[in-house]
């Protein structure tokens, strides 16, 4: 299974040399917002609409640090990190393309 995070591209840049990434999410929600590959559009649609400077980070599940809980939403089941993102967990980086 791989998940993804969509961030900007200016928070991407910003995390050179760092070990991990703490959204603003984590503070305030106590989770990092992650999703599936078929939820990507929709997440972008959703929360991103009209952004044109997108990155979304391919990550490992292996890789992360915290547990995982699987929200159950009216839009569907999320996953959500209960930590922060270890930086080492992604595996790719894609620029947001309009349906990718």
């Amino acid at each position: 299974m791989r998940l993804f995070h969509v961030l900007s591209r200016s928070e991407w840049e910003a995390l050179e040399g760092e070990s991990e990434h703490r959204p603003a999410s984590l503070e305030t929600n106590g989770f990092v917002h992650l999703c599936r590959e078929e939820q990507l559009p929709g997440v972008i649609e959703r929360w991103f609409a009209g952004r044109t400077d997108l990155v979304v980070l391919e990550l490992d599940p292996e890789r992360l640090d915290a547990p995982l809980d699987w929200a159950k939403l009216p839009h569907g089941t999320f996953p959500h990190l209960l930590g922060p993102l270890p930086l080492a967990s992604v595996l790719d980086v894609q620029r947001w393309q309009d349906g990718q």
